[in-house]
């Protein structure tokens, strides 16, 4: 039997998308802080939402594709290191160079 999922909550009390992914990054012992959210706006949270998952990893999706219809869709980046970053959807989670030909 598998074990049941956890429920990752969102609500008005977060304020925004950033500090409710600052919260749930830090019940789940992963790093993420200002240096860490790459975009220019806050999403604010304006009603409750649960999502059931397995993992940080899966809420944070499930959380990003929840508000991928808003007029600024965002990606989260997982690194092995245990930190999370946020991007604009728009953009790579690939941080090397582009290698020139």
């Amino acid at each position: 039997m598998e074990p049941p999922k956890q429920i990752w909550r969102v609500s008005p009390q977060d304020g925004t998308v950033r500090q409710a992914l600052v919260r749930w990054a830090a019940d789940a012992n992963w790093t993420f802080g200002p240096d860490q959210w790459e975009l220019n706006f806050d999403i604010p949270i304006q009603a409750p939402a649960e999502f059931e998952a397995d993992s940080f990893q899966e809420a944070t999706q499930a959380l990003s594709q929840a508000v991928a219809m808003s007029e600024s869709p965002i990606r989260p980046c997982f690194y092995g290191n245990r930190v999370l970053r946020m991007v604009p959807f728009t953009r790579s989670c690939n941080r090397s160079p582009a290698t020139q030909s």
